[in-house]
């Protein structure tokens, strides 16, 4: 009985290690020669998730505030919350990375995986306060809960952040409607699956894909769009215009 309650507190304990330290540590994990360089594009993409999720808990109460039956099915609250999701997370985050775009000199794939780890960071961090006030989970699924709300939540979001970014370089909207609709799509998909099959066959395909599927679309989109450290000539110009300026006078 003792063992089993040192467990629960050990596991509970590590649990809300990965909820709010965890961001940094996977800031350090997929950037650790550029960690600090790459400080600037992770606060942005975690302060940027936590703008857009004020506004879409505010339309989503006022969404429930309706008091319709259109506005009560779980159908209905699924598609508000993916398409709110959808349209301001990916618009917030195009605007974002356009201001972390101006700000830095070297705009590469790291830099899209320390924004995605800011923005899962956010969404740890959200989601770790959310349970410390509702505690709902035995100890072992607040461990997995967790990891999923940072490692899963930041295998996925760097795609988006991947498709966002290159829309952000090539000055093209396309891909940020792309990024829209496929966030919709993965937000949906969760709820589909569990309707269609069942709570455990439509978790482990949710959870499975997010962590088999994922992976591999991410590893495609960097190797496709970000070959190689892409310089940014406006941030450069930015920065070496008052050098200029002084060597002229």
């Amino acid at each position: 009985m003792v063992e089993s309650q040192a467990f629960a507190v050990l596991s509970t304990c590590l649990a809300f290690g990965i909820y709010f330290a965890g961001p940094l540590g996977l800031l350090v994990c997929v950037a650790p020669s550029r960690a600090r360089a790459n400080l600037f594009p992770f606060v942005v993409g975690m302060t940027t998730f936590l703008l857009a999720w004020m506004w879409i808990a505010c339309l989503l109460g006022l969404w429930a505030r309706l008091g319709t039956a259109a506005a009560t099915t779980a159908l209905a609250y699924a598609l508000a919350f993916s398409a709110f999701a959808g349209v301001f997370e990916e618009s917030f985050r195009y605007v974002a990375l356009r201001i972390v775009n101006g700000k830095i000199a070297v705009v590469d794939w790291k830099t899209a995986l320390a924004y995605a780890a800011g923005h899962a960071g956010g969404e740890s961090i959200l989601v770790g306060i959310t349970r410390l006030g509702s505690p709902g989970f035995a100890a072992p699924a607040l461990v997995e809960d967790a990891v999923y709300h940072l490692l899963g939540a930041f295998i996925v979001h760097a795609c988006f952040t991947a498709v966002v970014l290159h829309a952000v370089l090539s000055r093209r909207l396309w891909p940020l409607f792309v990024a829209m609709l496929w966030h919709f799509g993965q937000d949906m998909f969760g709820p589909a699956a569990r309707a269609l099959c069942g709570e455990y066959v439509g978790s482990v395909l949710y959870f499975g894909t997010n962590f088999t599927v994922y992976p591999c679309l991410l590893v495609a989109t960097l190797r496709r769009w970000f070959p190689a450290a892409a310089t940014n000539t406006s941030a450069q110009e930015t920065t070496s215009s008052p050098d200029r300026m002084a060597a002229s006078c």
